[in-house]
């Protein structure tokens, strides 16, 4: 079974969980050696498919861990970020982690998080000061980013998650790096409803794309 994808190992464990269910009527009315020969079948067919769902399951777990996701780079054009944050009309708030920005503008809503401990962001520290916007509720559409500062090595794949893409969200992350610049573990570009509030919010943050030099 090593070298047989996941998908057929899916399959034979279907066609079998049916076998079994035919036995299962058969043993009901079978008699005699017939009996013995269909609930002994109806046994194996139980245990193979007990077997080929633990291979598949492994198998499907191991091929998303090892899903390889784009990358992107970004360099900032202004050291200070959150200022330029407040020049352009988002409201601060202080949050055990960090900072956390919003702007609303035309029912659309900008979030930017600036995450300086990691484990505080990652352990969900509480904050009983902290109160949701109530004009999120009227907005349309939402694009979010994380920008982490700092974040500890355990915590460092699980930004590899944080991108997400729907009808009316757009989220992601960023991480600093020792070079000053910014990585997305998971870039996914935004879809063409997403793109003018994606660009706005990456102008807004001063993050601009590292283009790739090819050879």
């Amino acid at each position: 079974m090593k070298n047989i994808k996941a998908r057929y190992l899916w399959i034979a464990a279907g066609v079998f969980l049916l076998i079994a269910i035919g036995l299962i009527f058969a043993v009901q009315y079978a008699k005699g050696f017939l009996n013995s020969f269909c609930l002994v079948s109806l046994i194996i067919s139980f245990i193979l498919v007990t077997i080929l769902i633990q291979y598949a399951s492994f198998k499907s777990f191991s091929a998303k861990r090892n899903i390889k996701y784009d990358e992107k780079e970004y360099k900032t054009t202004n050291d200070n970020i959150e200022d330029n944050l407040i020049e352009k009309g988002y409201k601060m708030s202080n949050r055990p982690f960090g900072r956390s920005y919003l702007l609303i503008d035309n029912k659309k809503a900008y979030k930017v998080s600036i995450i300086d401990s990691s484990e505080a962001y990652f352990n969900d520290t509480m904050d009983d000061n902290y109160e949701p916007n109530k004009e999120l509720d009227k907005c349309k559409s939402f694009v979010g980013i994380e920008i982490f500062n700092q974040i500890d090595e355990n915590n460092y794949n699980k930004l590899k998650e944080f991108t997400i893409q729907t009808s009316n969200i757009y989220y992601t992350s960023v991480v600093k790096e020792e070079n000053g610049n910014y990585k997305c573990l998971n870039y996914e570009a935004p879809k063409e409803n997403h793109k003018e509030s994606y660009e706005k919010l990456f102008n807004d943050i001063c993050l601009e794309e590292l283009t790739v030099e090819s050879n």
